[in-house]
C-alpha cells in the first residue's frame, strides 16, 4: 500500500479579457490531472470564479487524497 499524500494547493490565475468559468474549468481539470499522476483522487475544498470589467479571475482550493482520508469516498476518480 502507498502512504497517504495530501497535497493542499492553491491555484489563481488571471486572465484579461477571459471567461472566469473557463478559466476556473481549466484549473480543476490540470488539479485532477496532478492526483492522478499520483495515484490520488482529487478532493475540492473551494472554487471561486469572478467576472470583471477587464479582468476575470478564477481560482481552486483542493486536495489530492488517498484511500485512508477520512473524505475519500467524496474525492473524484479521476478514471470515472
Amino acid at each position: 500500500m502507498f502512504s497517504i499524500r495530501a497535497v493542499s494547493c492553491i491555484l489563481a490565475a488571471i486572465s484579461l479579457g477571459g471567461c472566469a468559468t473557463m478559466l476556473r474549468d481549466g484549473l480543476r481539470e490540470d488539479a485532477m490531472a496532478k492526483c492522478a499522476e499520483q495515484g490520488l483522487r482529487y478532493l475540492e475544498n473551494n472554487a471561486k470564479a469572478r467576472e470583471r470589467v477587464i479582468v476575470s479571475s478564477g481560482e481552486i482550493e483542493y486536495m489530492c487524497v488517498g484511500p485512508d482520508h477520512p473524505r475519500y469516498a467524496e474525492a473524484i476518480d479521476p478514471n470515472l
